[in-house]
């Protein structure tokens, strides 16, 4: 998040270009962007990384199913 955020304020300071600025830090011009309208969007907060996990795994087994399955199958 530090090097986020001394990029927006060096960005803010309007001495360089987005173009020369990304370069600088090694991104692309739609990162510096999209890392901009989080700043302005957000504030800091904007800046700090997302959870990129899924909330779901559509073939995951439900969590009861697998108690009940070891039963099923485990000799008595």
């Amino acid at each position: 998040m530090d090097e986020k955020l001394r990029f927006v304020f060096e960005y803010e300071r309007s001495e360089q270009t987005m173009r020369d600025l990304c370069s600088q830090f090694g991104i692309s011009r739609e990162t510096g962007y999209v890392v901009l309208r989080r700043y302005r969007e957000s504030g800091a907060a904007g800046l700090l990384e997302l959870n990129r996990a899924p909330e779901r795994h559509p073939n995951q087994t439900a969590a009861k199913s697998p108690k009940r399955t070891v039963k099923l199958y485990r000799p008595t």
